[in-house]
């Protein structure tokens, strides 16, 4: 066998066969840097509104979670998007986001998706109308506006219930941020959860990671990650569709470690810091359900399209321990 050995903590490496050994399932005598799965201890958080106070409106505006994306409504990932991602405000009749508390009296927010009875004629910003009509309603709320959220270094931790539906991509993931105004790339994909929009994923147990690098703010140029087998990592009996879990992303100097429930899963070297003088440093949270069924005629309703977010917190790294 040949390939690199040596690896440093959180740098991936590969093996490649050259030919069959002679003496098969024999370790070979230099292995690549094992280590346990670190587990964390977290002190107080800096932010942790209860999700029954959230406030949110379309533009953000006076540190609400905002509705829509930097340049509007419209799908983020086109054309394998074809989910409008509403708001109660600009579209009536549209219902995105909703405060609820479920049987055991804990409040949370439902990301509410579903196919309109007809498709809805997408605005911009300014209210006109784009000419493009959208015939499912996604969800969506990010932090760009929420000063505590957005940081450097630190943790974020999403405690949630993921969808079911097929074609309900969910996700928990960070962009930069520079004057309230969304900069991409940098990403942080700290999980997503496609439900059958790319390939057969089990999205009761499995989940993605991923780094997307680039031009700040110019155009990505690749991307690192990961899939992980819940169960293969020794959570077992595990359903992030009906069960109540944690995911939580560690930025630090050096490394950008994704724990789930408080134990790690993967780690990436940081290889998203800035470049130019001019490069944000700082990271804000997304959390949001898209909708891409491969036909925009698809009947979008087996199983639950919606995701429960029951906490989302800040802790800066002096509150953080591994």
């Amino acid at each position: 066998q040949s390939g690199r050995s040596k690896a440093d903590r959180g740098t991936p490496f590969d093996v490649v066969v050259t030919e069959t050994p002679k003496e098969p399932n024999v370790l070979p005598a230099q292995m690549p840097l094992q280590r346990p799965m670190m587990q964390l201890s977290l002190g107080a958080p800096a932010w942790d509104v209860p999700p029954d106070q959230w406030d949110w409106s379309r533009t953000g505006a006076g540190g609400k979670w905002r509705t829509a994306l930097q340049y509007g409504d419209g799908p983020a990932n086109q054309p394998t998007e074809k989910g409008l991602y509403a708001n109660a405000e600009t579209y009536p009749g549209a219902d995105p986001h909703h405060k609820e508390v479920d049987a055991n009296g804990r409040p949370y927010v439902r990301l509410h998706t579903r196919k309109f009875p007809k498709p809805v004629a997408e605005l911009d910003m300014s209210g006109k109308a784009t000419g493009k009509y959208l015939g499912f309603q996604a969800s969506w709320l990010s932090a760009q506006n929420i000063d505590a959220l957005c940081a450097e270094t630190g943790l974020w931790e999403f405690e949630y219930v993921s969808p079911s539906r097929r074609y309900a991509w969910a996700a928990f993931w960070m962009m930069g941020v520079k004057d309230r105004t969304t900069v991409w790339p940098p990403e942080i994909d700290v999980f997503e959860h496609f439900n059958g929009v790319y390939g057969a994923w089990n999205s009761q147990i499995e989940t993605s990671s991923t780094l997307h690098y680039g031009d700040f703010g110019k155009g990505r140029a690749g991307a690192q990650g990961a899939t992980i087998n819940l169960p293969h990592l020794g959570q077992k009996g595990v359903d992030l569709t009906t069960q109540i879990h944690k995911h939580q992303c560690l930025v630090t100097k050096d490394f950008i470690t994704i724990f789930f429930d408080g134990v790690e899963i993967v780690q990436f070297k940081h290889i998203l810091k800035p470049v130019k003088a001019t490069d944000t440093k700082r990271f804000h949270p997304i959390i949001n359900v898209a909708v891409a069924p491969a036909d925009a005629n698809d009947a979008y309703d087996q199983g639950s399209g919606d995701m429960l977010a029951y906490g989302f917190r800040y802790f800066p790294l002096s509150e953080v321990s591994v």
